[in-house]
């Protein structure tokens, strides 16, 4: 398992027993056995408090590439899964290496494939200068308020009737939901400058949270504009 020069500096004995102790526990014991699940979840929790304790202890890949706001949230979800994995495969941990080597090597593999998936996303998704014109175009270029379609739209968003909208929001801003923003967007006609200024957020980090959502909703805004 070679990790080459991208690995973080080894973690404390203390905090490599630890982890070690714990993947050994969960091996003693049968798949869904409520002491190997135990162990499980103690070892993805203190995998986790090493983001907050220690991040040096965790490999950040590609860091330098993507912006603050996208790489934060594609690392969340690589080393979500990386924890995933290491749970589902704790048989396969072998105790002469450090359980920090098996994390840092998959937490790699996973972000690379994260990565990947969300730049081909981008390239057959809407942007927002896309969706911009689309739904333009589709109420026939900024119509008055008392156009049907232009009211189905702001019904169709206020109501959100599976509650998808209002479900998805931006991290520690419950407030900041997709639906609040694209009632600004598309219903009050502010631009992405002035819900930047009125939220405090960067225009960036707007972006990362919406284009990411797009994926999933975009078939309900075709579906529901189709004329």
């Amino acid at each position: 398992m070679e990790m080459g020069n991208c690995e973080n500096p080894p973690p404390s004995d203390n905090i490599h027993e630890k982890l070690k102790q714990l993947a050994l526990e969960a091996q003693k014991h049968p798949p869904l056995n409520r002491n190997r699940q135990k162990a499980l979840n103690q070892l993805a929790r203190e995998i986790y408090q090493l983001k907050k304790i220690n991040s040096n202890l965790l490999f950040h890949p590609q860091k330098g590439k993507w912006s603050p706001e996208i790489y934060d949230e594609l690392y969340q979800e690589a080393l979500q899964k990386t924890c995933i994995y290491v749970c589902q495969k704790i048989h396969n941990y072998k105790p002469e290496h450090p359980v920090m080597a098996w994390v840092n090597f998959t937490l790699k593999n996973r972000f690379s494939d994260i990565a990947k998936e969300y730049k081909n996303r981008c390239i057959s998704i809407l942007s927002l200068d896309e969706l911009d014109r689309y739904i333009i175009t589709k109420l026939k270029k900024e119509p008055p308020p008392e156009t049907p379609l232009w009211q189905q739209l702001r019904e169709f968003l206020e109501e959100d009737p599976e509650n998808l909208f209002k479900s998805d929001h931006m991290r520690n801003r419950p407030e900041v939901t997709f639906q609040s923003l694209a009632i600004a967007k598309f219903v009050e006609g502010k631009t992405w400058q002035e819900i930047s200024d009125d939220l405090g957020i960067p225009v960036g980090s707007l972006a990362a949270f919406v284009t990411r959502r797009l994926q999933k909703f975009q078939p309900y805004f075709q579906k529901y504009l189709q004329e």
